[in-house]
């Protein structure tokens, strides 16, 4: 059986021997703009005027990972996820 690999939905430049950071995908139309994410973590998500996560997805940078988990954990609309 051949499997084909789908590009994610965001790419990081990753050096050898570097293992790639997590990432945190937004599903846009789940997303309500309620910003509970950007209060957990202020560092990580950019905001629209209307309060709604721009981007797809965003690079969450090492040692930032407990604020992404906080952040996926706050969102009532599971619009967030983490990888």
């Amino acid at each position: 059986m051949n499997h084909v690999l789908k590009p994610p939905m965001c790419t990081a430049v990753v050096s050898i021997g570097v293992w790639p950071m997590a990432k945190v995908h937004i599903d846009s139309a789940k997303c309500s703009g309620h910003a509970r994410c950007f209060a957990a973590a202020p560092g990580l998500f950019d905001l629209d005027d209307s309060g709604y996560v721009i981007g797809p997805c965003v690079d969450v940078p090492p040692g930032a990972e407990a604020d992404a988990e906080t952040a996926v954990e706050s969102c009532p609309e599971r619009a967030l996820t983490l990888e």
